[in-house]
C-alpha cells in the first residue's frame, strides 16, 4: 500500500520515544524505514522529535507530517494526502541533539521486578540482622572470659 516510501520516524511524547510502534506500523503497510535521516527519505512522521529533524525534513522539503497521517492511512485503507496532516508546533522545546532520557522511577514496575526487588530487600534484613546478632554473641563470649 506504502510502495516507494521511504520514512523516517521521530515520535516522542514527553520524554518517552514512540518511534518504534510507528515504524512497525509503517513496515505492516509495506513502507520502506530509515533509521537515519538520509537521502532516500521520502517521508518523516514527526511529533515533538529532534530540533535537527524538523529542520533538516523542512529544508529538503521532505514530506513532513504528523502520526495523524498514518492513522488516517489506516482508516481509509487508502493513500491520502500528506499535505492534510502538517505538524503541530511544538508542545515543548525540542532537545537540539542527542537522545531523551527515559525516567524509569516514575515507570509502574511489572510483578515479577517488584517482587526481585522485595526478595532483595528481605535478604538484606536478614543479612543484617544474622550480623547483628554475631557481633552481640561474639561481643557477650569475649566478656565472659574476661570475667
Amino acid at each position: 500500500m506504502l510502495k516507494g516510501v521511504v520514512a523516517y520516524v521521530d515520535v516522542c511524547t514527553e520524554c518517552d520515544n514512540r518511534s518504534s510502534a510507528v515504524e512497525s506500523v509503517l513496515r505492516q503497510l509495506g513502507a520502506k524505514v530509515s533509521t537515519k535521516l538520509s537521502k532516500e527519505v521520502t517521508h518523516v512522521i514527526y511529533k515533538d522529535g529532534k530540533k535537527r529533524t524538523r529542520d533538516v525534513a523542512l529544508r529538503r522539503q521532505l514530506h513532513f507530517m504528523s502520526v495523524l497521517w498514518l492513522v488516517k492511512f489506516k482508516e481509509m485503507c487508502a493513500r491520502v494526502s500528506e499535505s492534510d496532516y502538517p505538524v503541530a508546533p511544538p508542545s515543548h522545546t525540542p532537545l537540539p541533539y542527542g537522545r531523551y532520557k527515559r525516567y524509569r522511577s516514575m515507570q509502574p514496575k511489572s510483578i515479577e521486578e517488584d517482587e526481585a526487588d522485595s526478595a532483595k530487600k528481605i535478604r538484606r534484613r536478614q543479612a543484617r540482622a544474622n550480623k547483628k546478632i554475631q557481633l552481640q554473641t561474639s561481643s557477650s563470649q569475649q566478656r565472659s572470659l574476661y570475667l
